[in-house]
């Protein structure tokens, strides 16, 4: 099945025209709705972590295999690096445009997706996977802001997502993004904890048995970097950094301490560094290091 991805993809099976019409009649759908979920497909994710001050990449992939009851599938993790050191992830299913998922640790199934929110409506989702067995895995209250239909020139729904601790939405955790009917535009597996500390992930693409149906435009993010123009200057043990146009940022310590979260723009933020050495600088998707004598 992982031919696509330098691992082998398993054999299409070969019907005809009629069998095919019977069995798409008389199956359950798990593409309802917008929800684009089928046998073979391959979520390649980049994941970056800012725990140390490189800042190391792997590329995660993640594929669901239908099960032999029909409508369920088996969610499988590996990374390009190590490509034969596969992880069942647990059992997904589709009910609508809800996706559940029971993982490797629980005998439950948990919400993962919720593609038909409307704006202004919310609901818990569960982190894929669980340490302890049985329990009730991590979850968050995530509510719908927004619908973008012209994202990817047409071809996805961009879900526009708040996430909370709970439904009084009190406590606000940070804002993220979902692809309607495909998975988070941060990976499959990472469906919540949009902003957490400690790293980073972009969905780099998505294939159907090989054809790519999603891939990650850098355009956009290349153009706002350009546009940016960030400038970062030392003065002692300040960091000075200025941009043409507003970007979001942080800065990191070399062993991967936040320093803080900033907003850069054309008036000079100045941050005032605690001690000498290697920090990390990130300014939207790009990171610089920078040395302070």
């Amino acid at each position: 099945m992982k031919e696509f991805y330098q691992k082998k993809f398993k054999a299409a099976s070969l019907f005809r025209p009629l069998s095919m019409l019977i069995m798409l009649l008389s199956m359950p759908l798990l593409m309802c709705g917008q929800t684009r979920l089928a046998d073979g497909m391959v979520w390649r994710t980049k994941i970056t972590s800012t725990s140390f001050w490189y800042l190391p990449t792997s590329i995660e992939c993640v594929t669901i295999e239908e099960t032999n009851e029909g409508d369920s599938f088996n969610v499988i993790r590996w990374y390009e690096e190590d490509p034969s050191n596969e992880e069942f992830i647990g059992n997904l299913k589709i009910e609508g445009e809800k996706v559940f998922l029971k993982s490797a640790y629980n005998t439950k199934w948990y919400l993962l997706y919720d593609f038909g929110l409307q704006p202004g409506e919310g609901c818990y989702v569960y982190a894929p996977s669980s340490s302890i067995h049985d329990k009730t895995p991590v979850h968050t209250y995530v509510k719908c802001v927004g619908l973008d239909d012209s994202f990817d020139s047409g071809k996805w729904t961009l879900m526009k997502m708040e996430e909370y601790d709970n439904e009084s939405c009190e406590t606000y955790y940070g804002k993220g993004e979902w692809i309607k009917g495909l998975s988070s535009i941060d990976g499959f597996l990472q469906n919540i904890y949009f902003e957490a500390e400690g790293g980073g992930s972009v969905l780099l693409d998505v294939a159907d048995n090989g054809t790519i149906i999603y891939s990650y435009d850098t355009t956009g993010v290349e153009a706002v970097a350009e546009a940016a123009e960030p400038q970062i200057r030392i003065d002692g043990n300040n960091l000075v950094v200025t941009a043409n146009a507003p970007v979001d940022g942080a800065v990191y310590s070399a062993s991967g301490i936040v320093v803080g979260n900033y907003r850069f723009g054309s008036n000079p933020t100045q941050i005032a560094l605690p001690a000498s050495g290697l920090y990390i600088v990130k300014i939207g998707k790009e990171a610089r290091k920078i040395l302070i004598p």
